[in-house]
């Protein structure tokens, strides 16, 4: 691996929230195998494991703007950690030009609350000045929705 080859002294992987179970997590599942491939390529190792991007609300522009809805297939009461990706970047900049950590390690990344996604489609509306909901898709619906977005039936099956 090349991290070994060249002795690279730190390494900052973006991986993601669950990457810590070996199955049942969908495509994060294959985070697992590439977390335990970068511990045994560098010493000095720090895994960040963000919750749901913020930014993966750009997919839904469509849908706000033509049906004031935000179609996720989840229940809109369930809450998660959420974190702008710009925050995760500050975070990971920091450690590689702090470099006071040593081993291997795992760092958590969320924004200062977690949200349901109802509180967010609340933010929305306050700051479009208009209603917008969250509208639960069922799993087949979400599945067709990403093949129409030109994902691989791979990625939408294991989304």
């Amino acid at each position: 691996m090349a991290i070994a080859a060249n002795q690279i002294p730190y390494v900052v992987n973006l991986s993601s929230n669950g990457a810590h179970l070996p199955q049942g997590m969908g495509l994060i599942s294959g985070l697992y195998e590439v977390e335990q491939q970068l511990n045994a390529a560098a010493s000095t190792m720090i895994h960040l494991q963000p919750g749901f991007f913020m930014e993966n609300y750009l997919m839904q522009l469509e849908p706000i703007r033509t049906a004031n809805s935000v179609l996720l297939p989840v229940s809109g009461d369930r809450h998660l950690a959420m974190i702008a990706t710009q925050d995760i970047a500050t975070v990971a900049a920091e450690l590689l030009l702090q470099r006071n950590w040593s081993g291997h390690a795992v760092l958590g990344l969320h924004g200062a609350t977690d949200l349901s996604f109802d509180e967010v489609a609340a933010i929305l509306s306050q700051e479009l000045g208009r209603s917008i909901v969250h509208v639960p898709m069922t799993s087949e619906q979400f599945h067709d929705s990403l093949l129409q977005m030109e994902a691989s039936e791979s990625v939408a099956t294991d989304m």
